[in-house]
C-alpha cells in the first residue's frame, strides 16, 4: 500500500494482502480516504477491501479497464461487491486518462507495457503522479511503457528483478527508487 496524501486529501494505492497493515496506517493518523486505486486484481494488492470500506468508507476506487473481467479470486469478487453495497463506486481507468487529485496534484495513467507473460500483471494501473515540479513513478506488478522523466519510482512488482528494467530506468531516470 502506498498512501499519499496532499493538500488535505488522501488516496491509496493498493491495500496488500488484507488491508490491515494500511487500515492500521489510516486509523492511526485518523486519516479520511478520499479515494482508493486498485492496480489489478490480484489478493497481494486488494485483499481485505471489503473490511477496509467497511471501517473506511470510500466512494471512489478506481481501476484498469476489464478489472472485473480479469478478477481470479472469488474472495476479491465478494469483497467488490461488499464495496458497491457499502456505497462505493467502481471508476476504471484507461491509459491517457488525467485525474485532477488537488489544485496542485494530478495522476496520469500511461501504457503498460505488457510483455511479463502474466495478464493480470500487465493490466495494472501504471501512474505518474505529479505534485508541483515533482513526479513519481507507480507500475503496480507491470513494466512502465514509454516512461517519462521523474523523481521518484515505487519500485514494481514488490522489488522483483524482473519488474524494473534498464530501459526503464534510463527512461525514467528517478532520483528515489
Amino acid at each position: 500500500c502506498t498512501v499519499i496524501e496532499v493538500e488535505n486529501q488522501t488516496y491509496l494505492i493498493d491495500l496488500g494482502m488484507n488491508g490491515s497493515e494500511a487500515a492500521d496506517y489510516v486509523r492511526g493518523e485518523e486519516l479520511t480516504v478520499d479515494a482508493l486505486f486498485l492496480t489489478h486484481p490480484h489478493s497481494d494488492h486488494a485483499d481485505g477491501l471489503g473490511e477496509f470500506i467497511e471501517e473506511f468508507p470510500v466512494d471512489t476506487i478506481y481501476v484498469p479497464v476489464r478489472w472485473f473481467d480479469a478478477i481470479e479470486s472469488d474472495s476479491i469478487r465478494d469483497e467488490c461487491d461488499e464495496a458497491v453495497a457499502a456505497g462505493a463506486e467502481f471508476t476504471e481507468l484507461e491509459p491517457g486518462t488525467r485525474l485532477e487529485l488537488s489544485r496542485n496534484c494530478s495522476v496520469t495513467i500511461i501504457e503498460s507495457a505488457g510483455n511479463s507473460g502474466d495478464a493480470v500483471n500487465d493490466m495494472s494501473l501504471v501512474m505518474v503522479l505529479e505534485y508541483g515540479e515533482s513526479q513519481a513513478l507507480f507500475t503496480g506488478d507491470a513494466m512502465a511503457a514509454n516512461a517519462p522523466d521523474i523523481d521518484v519510482l515505487k519500485v514494481g512488482h514488490h522489488g522483483s528483478d524482473t519488474a524494473t528494467d534498464r530501459a526503464l530506468l534510463e527512461a525514467a531516470t528517478p532520483e528515489i527508487a
